[in-house]
């Protein structure tokens, strides 16, 4: 509901899910499914079936229980550490390979260890999961508040950013033999406006993903907006995000620029989203015409930028140049005092 700043009850939004989509029951709807959340629950069940914990045991209210609360909890584990011989069998959310040229991928095992080693581990998770949940809960009323204000203002607009995972493009020449890999990078996200609540694509053959790459990706949306008069921008973006030259091209343009991390181990929502149509596009469309259909970043730029409803962009390697020298000096040397640029923070970690 935060992306629309509009009432909507659960029947409504249910109608409205594309048929490919999964419908959860609403007692799943508040459940986080980071690793981060669920490896605790599941030990914790594990606990619980064993009769190590009482029955009545929930880890939702340990955990927004009150710091005296929470303490007698963690007192109540380490008895449980006295039972040295005894073993416990508890299933876990891992990041796998996928295999190939697949992407890294949550999956789930089962495990046994001494007791000890999983309450050692429990207490930990269980530290880090409260300070999780407390960051979570304010960079979601963090995003409602600037996409109402974006809503309701022309002069604000709210931006999530996300790189999707590159893609690899192995082709065969026309003898037969390997032809050179090319590779679509794939920067995706969503923009609300007063006037736009849109998906947007930029693509590039250019693998790079750091600091002129993020501004070469983004520039175009960027332009569009100060044409249209925003003059304060909020940026949803991965920590891991080197948004230096992003900063600097904002700087000369008198655009403000509010930030607001996504929490670690969560996925990017509606950016997310977009990069996953493309690559399955990409994927329907070489199984169906083949793999000369699709040879560079350029083919995929033509295969989706005419029938997309998202803003379509392509920018090439001597964009993510010029970008770059923004972070450069007039002589060309790199800027060491203003290459990181503090925009206004409407979360801190």
């Amino acid at each position: 509901m935060a992306d629309c700043c509009h009432p909507c009850s659960l029947e409504n939004f249910q109608q409205l899910l594309p048929p490919q989509m999964v419908q959860r029951v609403s007692e799943e709807l508040e459940t986080c499914v980071c690793l981060t959340c669920q490896n605790p629950e599941l030990k914790v069940e594990s606990l619980v079936r064993r009769r190590l914990l009482p029955l009545s045991t929930l880890l939702q209210e340990v955990v927004f229980s009150p710091e005296a609360t929470f303490k007698e909890f963690m007192t109540s584990l380490q008895t449980l550490k006295a039972r040295p011989s005894s073993q416990l069998s508890y299933s876990e959310w891992f990041i796998g390979g996928g295999g190939g040229s697949s992407a890294p991928r949550p999956q789930k095992r089962t495990l046994t260890r001494p007791l000890r080693e999983v309450i050692v581990l429990l207490e930990e998770e269980l530290d880090l999961l409260r300070l999780h949940l407390t960051r979570a809960s304010r960079q979601y009323d963090a995003t409602f508040r600037a996409k109402c204000e974006a809503e309701q203002s022309p002069q604000h607009a709210v931006l999530q950013v996300e790189w999707s995972p590159l893609i690899i493009l192995h082709a065969l020449g026309a003898d037969g033999t390997p032809a050179l890999q090319q590779v679509v990078n794939l920067q995706c996200g969503y923009l609300w406006s007063h006037t736009d609540s849109l998906g947007f694509i930029a693509v590039s053959g250019c693998r790079d993903q750091q600091a002129a790459a993020v501004c070469a990706s983004l520039e175009p949306l960027l332009a569009r907006l100060i044409q249209q008069g925003v003059r304060c921008l909020t940026l949803l973006v991965n920590p891991k995000t080197d948004l230096s030259a992003v900063l600097q091209y904002t700087r000369r343009r008198d655009l403000e620029v509010r930030w607001v991390f996504s929490e670690p181990g969560h996925s990017a929502g509606v950016a997310e989203a977009v990069g996953n149509s493309v690559t399955q596009l990409i994927c329907d469309t070489v199984n169906s015409w083949g793999s000369e259909t699709v040879l560079s970043a350029k083919d995929v730029f033509s295969l989706i930028s005419p029938n997309s409803s998202n803003l379509v962009y392509y920018y090439s390697e001597e964009d993510v140049w010029r970008s770059g020298q923004l972070l450069r000096g007039p002589a060309g040397t790199a800027k060491t005092a203003n290459k990181f640029i503090k925009p206004k923070t409407l979360l801190s970690l």
